[in-house]
């Protein structure tokens, strides 16, 4: 916990881990909740767009082609730049879909299209 409190750094992390239960450790630390494969993974990632949070979605489109928006909510191309410390709140850090990952069949990367 110490190193979050090293003055002028920011810091963010992605995880599947309920996000909405975790308690950040400062102002300079942003969680990204990483929607998976598992059906309830999309319910709860809506849950976190609702009350503010972000999530990252794995997309089946060619680089910078994501759809603009996910269930209503506004997609970020995440493939511009990793750094997630300056996203806006309450929107879906959009990734296209990596080599052997456009042939996912888990439900991983989900369709390129507007929901």
């Amino acid at each position: 916990p110490w190193l979050f409190d090293i003055g002028g750094i920011a810091y963010y992390d992605y995880t599947k881990a309920p996000l909405l239960e975790h308690r950040s450790p400062g102002s300079n630390y942003r969680l990204v909740y990483s929607v998976s494969e598992l059906p309830q993974s999309e319910a709860y990632a809506l849950r976190v767009l609702e009350a503010g949070g972000n999530v990252a979605i794995v997309f089946n489109v060619k680089k910078h082609c994501l759809p603009a928006t996910w269930h209503g909510y506004p997609i970020i191309d995440g493939d511009l730049t990793d750094d997630r410390t300056t996203d806006p709140y309450g929107v879906v850090v959009g990734l296209a879909a990596k080599a052997g990952a456009r042939g996912d069949k888990t439900g991983f990367v989900k369709p390129g299209v507007a929901s």
